[in-house]
């Protein structure tokens, strides 16, 4: 990743000050996108430029022409020239970044160094390579003019997007608990609260099943499944007494109890008549 520095008089600067909103756009995405580098001498298309400012390739071309015309920079062979870079980031105090920059543009192709050779490029003579020398008097588009925008140019981005490096991270893929002990779920379930008998059926399923659910799908967490499946008011503690009825159901309901009591008050009188002497 690149660091690029602009200072904030940018904005005060005249000429900055009556571009139009696309225009500053431009002017300061020229400066500071990935492509650019110290040397403010770099290759970029058109569709690129358009893709990442969001501005149409015609605008970008006709901007392109201002700047070129304002004496700012220079657009040929799919190249972008910033006459003023060196000054911008103040090489005339540092050894290291005139070397740089010197550097930067032994690197370029022929027909490039051509075009700064011939240029308005700032502190040319202090920063050019020493075969530079041999390009100043050529004619600067020997090959061809500045580049015009082509239909392919024009054609929508969506088209052709500028392909980006993907941001999507890789989701973690669940991996399910190793397989407990009997012993171990028993315990769990009599933590909690319900009885040994279930977690022993709870373990002798998912044991028999290869630990997978009704399903056949892998028993990710056996702890979660036993709070979702096993743990059930009828499994609980106290709630599960093997032959156990309750009260109520032994002796029936009230009406079979009134006519019990009936019975046994009867009885008991006829009990009482036979013990009078």
């Amino acid at each position: 990743m690149k660091l690029r520095s602009i200072n904030t008089r940018f904005w005060e600067d005249p000429y900055v000050e009556d571009l139009p909103p696309l225009g500053k756009l431009l002017f300061i995405y020229l400066i500071s996108n990935d492509k650019t580098n110290i040397a403010g001498v770099y290759e970029i298309s058109i569709k690129t430029i358009s893709y990442e400012t969001g501005i149409k390739p015609e605008e970008v071309q006709k901007l392109l022409k201002k700047f070129q015309s304002d004496s700012k920079m220079i657009y040929v062979h799919q190249y972008v020239v910033l006459f003023n870079s060196p000054k911008h980031h103040a090489v005339d105090k540092s050894l290291s970044l005139k070397k740089n920059i010197t550097n930067t543009l032994d690197k370029l192709p022929e027909k490039i160094k051509v075009v700064v050779a011939s240029s308005q490029y700032a502190m040319l003579d202090e920063l050019m390579p020493d075969d530079f020398m041999n390009y100043q008097h050529k004619p600067m588009f020997a090959e061809d003019t500045q580049h015009e925008v082509t239909e392919s140019d024009i054609k929508t981005v969506e088209e052709k997007p500028v392909s980006k490096p993907s941001s999507k991270r890789t989701k973690a893929v669940p991996v399910a608990d190793s397989p407990p002990t009997e012993e171990e779920v028993v315990k769990f379930f009599v933590e909690k609260g319900y009885t040994s008998e279930s977690g022993k059926k709870a373990y002798e399923y998912y044991h028999e099943a290869n630990w997978k659910d009704s399903k056949g799908n892998p028993v990710m967490s056996w702890k979660q499944k036993a709070i979702s499946v096993w743990f059930k008011d009828e499994n609980k503690i106290g709630n599960h007494v093997a032959g156990a009825k309750p009260l109520m159901a032994s002796i029936g309901s009230n009406t079979r109890q009134d006519e019990l009591a009936g019975k046994m008050g009867k009885l008991m009188s006829i009990n009482e008549d036979n013990l009078t002497p």
